[in-house]
């Protein structure tokens, strides 16, 4: 049995030859395009690729809260978590671990992306938390499938949630923005470790929505128009939450102009936040106010803050809860005219 077998595989194999000597003598003189063919067989998946539309990116957002967001992004000599951060907020943050190298960055590839088309937004923004004692200048480098590159770098106040906002006109006139393939949130040689949070990557477009990432709406004040340097003024100050606080904030009340600050007030609200209730109105105040002797005279912005004590490694430090007002340039309420005091 085992030699019958032995010798039905001999009678195929010697068929298997003569049927490839058969083909290798009609076919030979096409042997020599193989290796073309091979090479567009390699490029075929390429051009697959490019024959589909990029997506728009209009009205997209990533604010991890799908888990697979965390999968968007790629790290270089960065370490990337997604978590909740070390003060009040609704949103899930990304927090970013730089470390001292060159350039460590945190990326959007046309891996993990594919070619995105950007041109239906009105901008790209997105909003980042600098918990260090410095400011920190992150650079943002965005580039089109031909390679073309767009660059910008933001200075990040230290202690600040900000936003970043950058026009999609700016980016259109440097590279193809129907056709972007990557995305750069990079630091240039930090010489320490360094960490950001991110949150509310977004593209509006110009029809939709502002998007906001506070959960507190300011909903008005009580405070004279014009004082005078020296004098004591009362003020109340109405705040609406969506979100029930789980720790206690001080209110900083303070001038700003231009650079300066000018801290007027710094108090525990009497009914402590943690008790404020969803969808309530709250009022805090009246209090006595004391403007600086000695305050030039002129205009300035009233800052109203909620401000989240935390404690990190280095010690103790402000969170500044932004507000959900799409009218607010940051914590500023209102224009107080100062005049001089009085003379007696």
């Amino acid at each position: 049995m085992e030699r019958k077998k032995l010798t039905d595989r001999i009678f195929t194999a010697i068929w298997i030859l003569l049927v490839l000597l058969i083909l290798v003598f009609f076919f030979k003189d096409r042997l020599s395009q193989f290796p073309d063919w091979l090479k567009k067989v390699k490029r075929e998946p390429r051009t697959v690729v490019s024959g589909f539309k990029p997506k728009s990116m209009a009205g997209y957002v990533c604010n991890f809260r799908n888990p697979s967001d965390r999968d968007l992004w790629q790290t270089n000599r960065t370490n990337l978590e997604v978590v909740s951060p070390p003060f009040d907020s609704p949103l899930k943050w990304a927090r970013v671990t730089y470390y001292p190298s060159q350039s460590p960055g945190l990326l959007w590839t046309d891996e993990t992306m594919g070619i995105t088309d950007w041109r239906g937004a009105d901008n790209f923004s997105f909003t980042v938390y600098n918990p260090q004692s410095w400011q920190v200048e992150l650079k943002v480098k965005i580039k089109d499938a031909a390679g073309r590159i767009f660059q910008t770098n933001k200075m990040l106040p230290p202690l600040r949630v900000g936003e970043v906002k950058i026009p999609l006109s700016q980016i259109a006139a440097r590279i193809d923005a129907s056709r972007v393939s990557y995305l750069n949130l990079f630091l240039w040689a930090p010489a320490t470790e360094t960490v950001l949070y991110f949150t509310e990557f977004a593209f509006p477009s110009a029809t939709g929505p502002e998007v906001r990432g506070g959960f507190i709406r300011f909903m008005g004040l009580e405070f004279p128009a014009t004082v005078k340097s020296g004098e004591d003024v009362e003020g109340a100050f109405y705040f609406l939450i969506h979100q029930k606080m789980s720790s206690d904030h001080r209110l900083l009340i303070r001038f700003q102009k231009e650079e300066e600050e000018f801290l007027l007030k710094e108090i525990h609200p009497p009914f402590p936040t943690s008790k404020w209730q969803v969808g309530r109105l709250i009022k805090v105040g009246p209090f006595p106010v004391t403007i600086p002797a000695g305050l030039e005279e002129g205009t300035y912005d009233l800052e109203v803050i909620l401000a989240h004590p935390f404690r990190e490694e280095s010690g103790s430090r402000y969170f500044f809860q932004p507000y959900e007002n799409t009218g607010l340039k940051g914590f500023s309420v209102s224009k107080i005219r100062v005049t001089k005091q009085a003379v007696k």
